[in-house]
Order: C-alpha cells, then sequence, then structure tokens
C-alpha cells in the first residue's frame, strides 16, 4: 500500500510539474515512463529525481505529457521495455519519444541513468549516466540540477530533426548519391542527416555532378543540377518507313553496252532487333543500246556491209529484307540486301544497208532472278545521303538476243528518308 501511495504521488507530481512547463515547452512531446527505483533510494531522492526529469524535459522546450490519460495508460503496462512495446505505446500517446529513467543508491552514492527512446522505432536515441560519491540528499539534488544542462544538450542533440534535401535535375532521371549511398533518382525529396555531404548526380550520356552541401537541422534545401550531355542521345526506336530515290549506271555482263539507272524504292522497319531489320521494295528503270556493223555477200547493196542496232528497256522490281550494320539512327549507316528481281524486258533490233532499212523486230519476256546490293549511308537531315553497289543475275531466253543470262553490277547514288511513326 505504502509503495502504491508513493507511485501516485510521484504521478501526481509529474502531472503538476509538466502543467507548469507546458507554456514554455513547444517541442517534440516527450513521455516520461515510470522510473526504476533500486530497493535502498530513499523517498526523497525518488521524488526529486521525478522532478528533475520534468522539469529539465520542459526547460529543453520539449512539451511533456503527464496527463490522465497517459497515467492510465502506463499503469496498464508498467514493465513494458521490448522495442515492440514501447513503440506501440508511442504510438497510442502521439509521443514522439520515451524517457526511461533507473535510479540506484547505496548508502550516500547515487547512480542515474536516462535513455531516450525514439516514438517511431522503440530505439534508444540517446543515454546519459550521472553518478554522485558521497553526496546527500541535498546534493544530489543540487548535481541533479547541475547536470539538467548537460542532459539537455545531449538530448536536444538527438531529438533535433533531420535535414530535408530535395534534388531536381534537367534532365530529370538521374541516380542522386548523398555520401556514395544512393537515394533515388530525380526528382527527389529524402530526410538526411545534418551535416557537409557530398552529393553526385549521375545519368547515362551526361557528365556526373557533385556539390558539397552542408545540411541544418530541420531546414530544407533544395538543390537544381543542369545535366551536360557527353553523347548525343538515341531517339527510341519506333517504327521506320524508308522512301529512296538513286540514280546510276548499270554495267550489264554481255554484248549489251552500259546505260542509265533510275531507281526510286519504299521499306518497312519495325522495331524489333532495335530497327536494323527491314524490308524494302524498288522499282527501277533502265535501258541499253548497242550497234553493229556486219557484212553479208548476200547483199546486193554496196560492199554486203549492213549496221543493226539492239535496244533493250527493263522494268525491274526488286523485293528483299534490308539489314543495317550499324544502329540506323547513327551518322555512319553501312548496309546490305538481297532478294528476288523481276525484270519486264523488251528488246528491239532493227538494221539497214546503204540506208536502206532492213526492218525491225521487237520482243517482251518476263524473267526471274535474284540480286544483292551494298551501301553505305551518311546521315544528313531526316534520312541517308546513300551509296550503292548492286549486282543482278537472271536467265533470259528470247529469239532476238538468243538464250543465256542477264547479269551486271550497278552503281547508285541516292538519298534514302527514314520517317519514324508510332511508338
Amino acid at each position: 500500500m505504502r509503495a502504491n501511495r508513493l507511485l501516485v504521488s510521484l504521478l501526481l507530481l509529474v502531472a503538476n510539474v509538466a502543467a507548469a512547463s507546458t507554456a514554455r515547452s513547444q517541442g517534440p512531446t516527450v513521455v516520461v515512463l515510470s522510473p526504476e527505483f533500486g530497493q535502498a533510494v530513499s523517498e526523497g531522492a525518488r521524488g526529486a529525481t521525478m522532478h528533475w526529469l520534468v522539469d529539465g524535459l520542459a526547460t529543453a522546450r520539449f512539451t511533456v505529457r503527464s496527463d490522465r490519460e497517459v497515467l492510465e495508460r502506463l499503469s496498464q503496462e508498467p514493465s513494458c521495455a521490448t522495442r515492440e512495446c514501447l513503440a506501440r505505446v508511442a504510438k497510442q500517446l502521439g509521443a514522439a519519444y520515451l524517457v526511461r529513467a533507473s535510479l540506484t543508491q547505496n548508502e550516500n552514492s547515487y547512480t542515474l541513468d536516462l535513455r531516450l527512446v525514439r516514438g517511431a522505432t522503440g530505439e534508444v536515441a540517446a543515454q546519459l549516466r550521472d553518478r554522485c560519491d558521497i553526496c546527500g540528499l541535498e546534493e544530489f539534488g543540487e548535481r541533479a540540477s547541475l547536470a539538467a544542462s548537460a542532459l539537455r544538450t545531449r538530448l536536444e542533440a538527438f531529438v533535433t530533426g533531420p535535414a530535408r534535401l530535395a534534388v531536381r535535375s534537367t534532365p530529370s532521371g538521374a541516380t542522386v548519391e548523398v555520401d556514395g549511398r544512393r537515394l533515388g533518382t530525380t526528382p527527389l525529396e529524402r530526410e538526411v542527416a545534418p551535416g557537409a555531404r557530398t552529393l553526385r548526380l549521375r545519368r547515362d550520356g551526361f557528365a556526373p555532378v557533385e556539390r558539397t552541401v552542408t545540411l541544418v537541422a530541420d531546414v530544407s534545401e533544395t538543390v537544381d543540377a543542369t545535366l551536360v550531355r557527353t553523347r548525343p542521345e538515341r531517339p527510341p526506336v519506333r517504327h521506320t518507313l524508308l522512301a529512296s530515290a538513286k540514280l546510276g549506271g548499270l554495267f550489264p555482263m554481255s554484248k549489251l553496252g552500259p546505260g542509265p539507272v533510275f531507281q526510286v524504292g519504299a521499306g518497312y522497319a519495325p522495331p524489333i532487333l532495335k530497327g536494323r531489320l527491314a524490308v524494302v521494295l524498288d522499282l527501277g528503270y533502265n535501258q541499253h543500246e548497242s550497234k553493229a556493223t556486219l557484212n553479208d555477200p548476200r547483199l546486193a547493196i554496196g560492199t554486203g556491209d549492213y549496221t543493226t542496232s539492239l535496244l533493250q528497256r527493263d522494268l525491274g522490281i526488286f523485293f528483299g529484307p534490308q539489314v543495317f550494320i550499324l544502329d540506323p539512327r547513327g551518322r555512319f549507316v553501312p548496309y546490305a540486301a538481297v532478294g528476288v528481281d523481276l525484270h519486264f524486258l523488251q528488246t528491239r533490233v532493227s538494221g539497214d544497208a546503204g540506208g536502206m532499212p532492213l526492218g525491225e523486230n521487237r520482243e517482251t519476256s518476263t524473267v526471274v532472278g535474284f540480286a544483292a546490293r551494298a551501301g553505305f549511308g551518311y546521315r544528313l537531315g531526316p534520312g541517308l545521303l546513300v551509296g550503292e553497289l548492286g549486282g543482278a543475275w537472271a536467265p533470259v531466253s528470247q529469239d532476238v538476243t538468243g538464250s543465256g543470262y542477264r547479269g551486271g553490277l550497278s552503281l547508285l547514288v541516292g538519298y534514302t528518308a527514314t520517317i519514324g511513326v508510332g511508338r
């Protein structure tokens, strides 16, 4: 009974002191748990200890709660000691911190242990021990009063809130590191321990940014950084349409002479394989002409000499895959293609002898062969300035030219526009 009356008296004393100090206490909320006393501690020492705790915390600009709700809650869990229990009690009471105290007495010597507990985690944030050897009660009270300033300073240092760091970058998405520890990507806002910190921003394709910032407790610091690009940014790979126009010459591997070539084409490159594979369809036109002077003694005109002229027109369609060896979005783009070649041929043969026409013969045919080509593109504007070397082969069977093969090499220059659509 005597112990219960003593505990009630101490709690009431705490409540009275806290109420008197509320006007000057506007800091974080603190709840003082029921102290632990050794068996030899006198009643006077117990009262003095509680008075000093509440008054010292209030002087340190903490709001000390010791109202009826606190008293009832503490009486339900007088032996709360685990982190989970301490965090639960702090949450229920709305306290940012809890104070646990223990006092032992050995004759005229006193030892006071104080622990400041974080309400959010139940972990000890600060500790303080004060020992007074060969002290009377009055002297112990004086020591406690003198120690209040040191306790207040130490608790205030631990309780002071962290600094808040906000980091923004242009462009965003940069990795943020503080003292070598990754915090996230911009835009970012985090709580960071006060003090001088090394801030580093990194993003692929940009020069890193490093700064030293001094963070102050309970103060927000904002850092804005503009990143400098170190290499051109690759646009996202999208569906790509190709449109081309080329001019050049064709050099047949036959009795036909070289001739001009004009070619237009279209293609499509899906976003797979980073857009390096395309399907192309080209439409080309070329013509070749050759003349020869022959002699036929059966002719009764002049010496029997006559001239023949052969003109062949070719409308060709090429269809097949084209592979860009390097990134088609780059500056230098080599490529190669292979596919089917469809030819619509018209051949005309005419002749004259001594100015007298000998007649004309026309023949048309359609042949299928294959073709391969390799080229090199240089990015200029929305497309590529290209140079291309190609080869083609197809079997031909005509009465005019006879059976054989149609083949040759082509050399073309032109421009291929690349048009990105969709995502």
